[in-house]
């Protein structure tokens, strides 16, 4: 049987009123409306969320390549006054942060800014270094350092300075083309010249799923020849 609907009646007039059931019906239609925008609107907010962390991830992941890319592209010609030898079983001119590992030796490059507020040339040594994370949780990732020296003439042991380029490193490693193929080290006072190309390979962790990593392959081609004798 169906509800009868109540009629009021006013010096206007015959009104019309809402049913008890009627009314319950409208507030269970609004609050399903409701639900449905907040779900569309909560769904839209992650998936914005997601893609500027994605984002953020790429810039530093570019950010980093292109910082490594300029200093081995400005790499000096051995033999020079300041380059010396390209040695990866050289010891390290920088001192290097606590807990560092070197991956690269050190190299004197071209990629110094030039500035007011800096006494020094573009010349300057660097040296690349993996840090390993402070968090027990993640201790399998590494921080991706490097350090850089702008005084190449020092009074007394001169500081360098370190910045960090990329976090959630798992594994990262240099090689060096002789002009047939990609060899791990690197020793031009033996060879007697400069590696063709260096090759930066970075392993980085998701930060979503440990499991998956981002594998990264920098190669640059060094241009520089051997010194005029």
């Amino acid at each position: 049987m169906s509800p009868r609907r109540v009629t009021i009646c006013g010096r206007s007039g015959i009104r019309r009123a809402f049913t008890l059931l009627e009314v319950l019906l409208s507030l269970a239609l609004s609050a399903v409306a409701i639900v449905a925008v907040q779900s569309a609107f909560g769904s839209a907010f992650r998936l914005r969320q997601h893609a500027q962390e994605r984002v953020d991830s790429d810039l530093a992941v570019h950010r980093a390549l292109q910082i490594v890319r300029e200093d081995l592209a400005g790499l000096l010609p051995r033999g020079g006054r300041f380059s010396g030898e390209l040695q990866t079983a050289a010891g390290s001119e920088i001192e290097p942060p606590v807990g560092a590992v070197a991956i690269s030796p050190d190299f004197v490059c071209t990629s110094g800014r030039v500035d007011a507020w800096s006494p020094f040339g573009d010349v300057q040594r660097v040296s690349y270094h993996l840090v390993p994370s402070g968090d027990s949780a993640t201790r399998d990732r590494f921080t991706l350092v490097r350090s850089v020296q702008r005084n190449l003439l020092p009074v007394t042991e001169a500081d360098a300075n370190t910045q960090t380029l990329l976090d959630d490193i798992t594994d990262a490693v240099f090689a060096y083309h002789d002009g047939a193929g990609w060899v791990s080290d690197w020793d031009s006072a033996t060879t007697r010249t400069m590696p063709v190309a260096v090759r930066l390979t970075l392993q980085r962790a998701d930060s979503e799923e440990a499991a998956a990593a981002q594998v990264i392959e920098l190669v640059v081609a060094i241009a520089v020849g051997e010194p005029s004798p």
